[in-house]
Formats: structure tokens, C-alpha cells, sequence
């Protein structure tokens, strides 16, 4: 791990912090930290101003041995927008204006610089903090990291060139997808859609990028060319457009009434925790009472519930280990739901029956492979859209046997993988994913045992080449492995270790 103590600390001013790390006798990069642990590094005027001071700074005094310019976040988040509370006063155009011309200039004049901007991302990048990440010419996050483009929800658009770097990186169509819709989405799902460069799994986002750029510290000019190469300037009138769109909507009513509604729900939010801290804190014959009054308050109704995937090949057990699991957290008062993919909705029934090859398609034939692909892909739309997600949404844990590795896993053994991951980039990483691993004869030995007429993938050779990929795939999403040729009750307690593990921090 690159020794992150070996950055020296040039200035602070307003909450960012501008520092030198030296990658070699003749190279160094500036890192630029917002530190504003309060607010979780929102940006308030001074803030602003601040960063576009030092960018300033920079550019004045840069020479031919700066590789980059970093930008990061203190106490695991990087940026989560435009510190509200302190422009909760500051509601006029002119005053939107002012920011949005601001924080514009900032990232451009970042960008323009000779040298890289990198962005090293921990913890949440909410609303203008990933319009300042999707900047960078290179964008690093950790493994824990999200990023979401919540300025829908707060009734705006993007106001620090966001959409135009957005749809620049992902075009237009999956840019107005998240736009509108607001979702976040996890590390690896942003390095699937091309948010993102690099995902780090074993140091923070900051080390991670310092080692990365020690690799060109002997070849500076040739990473200044490149970034020069590729400078688009095609899209500045989308910034214009932009700087009169986005000042005129923070200005508005509405805008401000989902500012209160996010206040208001977040002091909800504080109120259900600290009711339900003091409900553990008392003796275990006095929390029944408690939960009963004002509409039983639980764990699960104090925030979004956890989603907890299961996979395996066919003759895993990972139908028995759902249903064992979701027994156990309602028998420890957990709100607790059982589903698994292909769903039971009108589209994962035909996926059933296109696997059984009781769906016949044109001609007479069985339906191709890229029809099933398209199916699963189908199915799980509604699945997460329609049945999951609003389970989440009411704190429950939802458990599903397979989910979109098994997608991956098969899918991917018949079809270029890059094309069944761009069908599955948009769903959300569960909270935990086991993977039961076992050898694909027993595994056969157990369907065989089950008596019941094999699919188009339960053959013993296909079932071996997948129990291969599988391992691969769960391994790169960092499942935790579980050795399913235990006994029945062996392998509960080896799913469950992790869960409650997990439970207890949430």
C-alpha cells in the first residue's frame, strides 16, 4: 500500500487541504482533500472559492515534474454536493448564477491543466460531488465507495457541468437514464458502465491512485500528449445552455420544498434510531412493549433493508439455505422476504418454460441463447423494479437464490460476456453475496436425487464449465465462498456467520 503518511501538507484554507506527494526524485502530483467532516464534504461558497484558488495556484506554478493533480475526500466520502444548510438562505438566480459559474470554472480550469485530474473516490459521491468526479480524466474508487446523481430528487438539474461530461463518458441515452432516475450505484457497477477506471479492493482510493501513477513517473510527456490528443471542447454550448437552466430551478418553489422534505425525513430517520437505541438498551421482557407502541418500531423500520443474493451451480443448495436463512431472521423478529431469480412474474415464468424448451420460437425451434439472455435480463428488471426494491424501501431483508451472476455464469459460457454484462450494468450489487461452492459430480448426484426433468443447462459437462466461471465471477464481486458439501445445517451456519456479522452494522 502506498505510504499515504508521506504527503506534505503545503496549505489549508475552508476546509481543503492542497498537498504534494513526490512519486520519484524528479516527479510529484498535487492532491487537492476536501475535509469537511460536518456536512460530509459539502461544498459551501468559501469552499468554492477555495478550490478555484488553488487550481489557480497550481497553474501558476506548475512545472514539467507535476504528473497529476488529485482530488479527493477526507473521512472516507469524497464530495456529497452543495452544502444546502449553508445556502438554504441563498436562493435567488443570481445567486445560483454565481455558483454555478463558480464551480464551472473550477472543474474547467482543473481540467485544461497540462497534467491529469484524477479523481480517488471513499465513501459516497452524492449530487455535485459526481458531477466534480465524472471530470477527471481518470476516475479511482475504492471498493466501498457509490456514486448517485441525486439533483432530480432536490427537483434540479446538473449545475457544474455534469450532464454534458456525463453523456460525454456514457451517451446520451444511459446518462438521462441516471439523471432522471436518480439510482446509486456501487463501485462495480460503475466500473461496468464506464463511470469509474479502477475499483480498488485492498487499499483506499487515494493510495491506490498514487501507486497507479507511480507507473509514468518516468514518462510524464508522454501522459501530457495523450490528455492533449483527447480534448473535446464539441460540447460547450451545452454549458451555457446549462448556466440558464440550473439557476432559475434552485431558485424555484419546488426545488426548496424537497429540500424540506429531505430535512424533514432525516430528522425522521434520527428520531426511529434513537428510539430503537433506546429500545436495546432496555431489558430484553420491557422491548416487546416498546415495539408495540407507535406502530412497533424495528431495526429494519430505522433504515433501508439488506439485500442478500445466493449463488451456485444447479445442485448447490442455495433454495434450501434461502428459505433456512430468512427462517432464522423471522424467528429473530427480522421482517424477512424469500424470492430468487427467475422470478415469478409473468416474464420469469416464460424464462422457466424457454429453459424447459416448452417456449417454442419461430420455425418451430427452441428459442437461441441471446433470446434467454434477453429474457433473464427482462425478468430481472421487474424483479428489482417491481418486487425487491420497494421491499428494501420498507427496511425489509430480502434474500434471493440467484441473481445476476448466474446470468454471467451461464449466460456468459454461450454468449460474448462483454454483451451479457452490458445487459446487467444497471442493477444494484447486493449488500452480501454467498457463493456455495460444490463439486459439480455431487451437485449432480443431487439433482439426480431431486427426480426432476433437467434443463438446457443441467448437463453434467455445461455444469462443470459453469461451476468454473462461477467461482471466477463471485470471486472478481468479492462473495464470500462457502463450502456447500457440509452437512445442511453446517453450511446455515457458515451462510449465516457473514449475516450476522452484517446485520449488526447495519
Amino acid at each position: 500500500m502506498e505510504d499515504i503518511r508521506s504527503l506534505i501538507e503545503l496549505s489549508r484554507s475552508r476546509g481543503v487541504i492542497l498537498s504534494k506527494f513526490d512519486l520519484s526524485e524528479n516527479t510529484f502530483v498535487y492532491v487537492l482533500t476536501i475535509d469537511r467532516p460536518q456536512v460530509r464534504n459539502a461544498l459551501d461558497f468559501e469552499a468554492m472559492r477555495s478550490l478555484r484558488s488553488y487550481a489557480a495556484q497550481i497553474k501558476s506554478s506548475l512545472t514539467e515534474s507535476c504528473l497529476a493533480v488529485v482530488l479527493t475526500g477526507a473521512n472516507d466520502t469524497f464530495i456529497s454536493g452543495g452544502d444546502l444548510k449553508a445556502l438554504q438562505d441563498q436562493r435567488s438566480v443570481t445567486v445560483a448564477q454565481e455558483m454555478s459559474t463558480l464551480m464551472r470554472s473550477t472543474l474547467k480550469a482543473l481540467q485544461d491543466l497540462p497534467c491529469l485530474l484524477v479523481c480517488a473516490a471513499d465513501g459516497a459521491i452524492v449530487g455535485g460531488g459526481a458531477e466534480v468526479f465524472i471530470a477527471a480524466d481518470y476516475r479511482i474508487m475504492s471498493a466501498q465507495a457509490h456514486i448517485r446523481f441525486a439533483q432530480a430528487s432536490l427537483a434540479l438539474s446538473t449545475g457544474w457541468g455534469g450532464a454534458r461530461r456525463l453523456a460525454q463518458v456514457l451517451g446520451r441515452s444511459k446518462a438521462l437514464a441516471l439523471l432522471l432516475e436518480g439510482e446509486r450505484l456501487s463501485s462495480q457497477s460503475s466500473l461496468d458502465l464506464g463511470l469509474c477506471h479502477q475499483v480498488s479492493k485492498s487499499m483506499n482510493a487515494l493510495s491506490c491512485t498514487l501507486l497507479w501513477l507511480k507507473k509514468f513517473c518516468y514518462t510524464p510527456q508522454a501522459l501530457i500528449g495523450i490528455k492533449a490528443l483527447l480534448k473535446d471542447d464539441s460540447f460547450n454550448h451545452i454549458d451555457e445552455l446549462e448556466n440558464e437552466i440550473f439557476p432559475h430551478l434552485w431558485a424555484h418553489d419546488e426545488h426548496w420544498q424537497a429540500v424540506d422534505r429531505l430535512w424533514s425525513h432525516r430528522a425522521g430517520m434520527k428520531k426511529t434510531n434513537k428510539d430503537v437505541e433506546e429500545i436495546q438498551s432496555m431489558k430484553p421482557e420491557f422491548r416487546s412493549e416498546a415495539r408495540a407502541e407507535d406502530g412497533a418500531i424495528s431495526l429494519n423500520q430505522a433504515k433501508r433493508g439488506l439485500f442478500i443474493v445466493l449463488e451456485g451451480i444447479d445442485g448447490a443448495g442455495t433454495t434450501s439455505q434461502a428459505e433456512r436463512l430468512v427462517a432464522w431472521l423471522e424467528e429473530h423478529q427480522y421482517s424477512a422476504y424469500m424470492t430468487q431469480e427467475p422470478s415469478s412474474g409473468v416474464i420469469g415464468r416464460l424464462t422457466r418454460q424457454a429453459l424447459r424448451g416448452e417456449a417454442i420460437g419461430h420455425g418451430q425451434n427452441l428459442l437461441p441463447a441471446e433470446s434467454i439472455a434477453l429474457l433473464f435480463a427482462a425478468d430481472r428488471a421487474d424483479h428489482w423494479y417491481n418486487e425487491i426494491e420497494p421491499k428494501l424501501e420498507r427496511g425489509e431483508v430480502v434474500v434471493c437464490d440467484r441473481y445476476l451472476y448466474s446470468s454471467l455464469a451461464y449466460q456468459g459460457l454461450e454468449l460474448p460476456e462483454s454483451w451479457v454484462r452490458s445487459l446487467n450494468m444497471l442493477y444494484p450489487q447486493p449488500d452480501l453475496l454467498l457463493f456455495v461452492e460444490v463439486d459439480p459430480a455431487i451437485a449432480s448426484q443431487r439433482r439426480d436425487q431431486r427426480g426432476l426433468e433437467a434443463d438446457r443447462y443441467e448437463v453434467d459437462e455445461l455444469q462443470i464449465q459453469i461451476a468454473k466461471r462461477y467461482a471466477t465471477i463471485c470471486q472478481e464481486y468479492e462473495a464470500t465462498f462457502i463450502n456447500g458439501e457440509q452437512s445442511l445445517d453446517e453450511v446455515t451456519q457458515a451462510c449465516l456467520a457473514p449475516l450476522k456479522s452484517l446485520l449488526e452494522m447495519a
